[in-house]
């Protein structure tokens, strides 16, 4: 500016965005919502397929620890297992006999795919 001369203003452009809170709010507890079922499915896709692998690895003298292996899903985690006294010396061993693991390789087995199962159940 020199003297006294008047500056020029530039017109302004303004643009005003808001959000309806409620509605938003509204919309991310449907997809939540939604996401804890996906999850659960996902989850207990996974936790059958650990389960097959279980029972396909497991020792078999009457099949009872085979056939005692189960899948639930509990919260957001799957739990495979089983309930037969015997299995931990199975998995483990003890002193007087060798390990036959069964269940830690099976999640070993089935850990590449589990990711995926899960994912895929949100791209559906």
């Amino acid at each position: 500016m020199r003297g006294g001369e008047a500056t020029e203003r530039m017109p302004e452009i303004k643009i005003n965005i808001s959000c309806d809170t409620a509605a938003a709010e509204k919309m991310l507890k449907a997809i939540a919502d939604g996401a804890d079922s996906k999850l659960r499915a996902g989850l207990s896709e996974a936790g059958e397929m650990v389960k097959g692998a279980a029972r396909g690895l497991a020792p078999v003298d009457t099949g009872r620890l085979r056939n005692s292996i189960n899948s639930t899903v509990e919260g957001n985690t799957a739990i495979v297992g089983t309930n037969v006294e015997y299995a931990i010396y199975q998995e483990f061993g003890t002193y007087k006999m060798a390990a036959h693991p069964f269940m830690a390789p099976a999640l070993e087995a089935c850990r590449d795919s589990i990711a995926t199962i899960i994912a895929s159940k949100f791209t559906d």
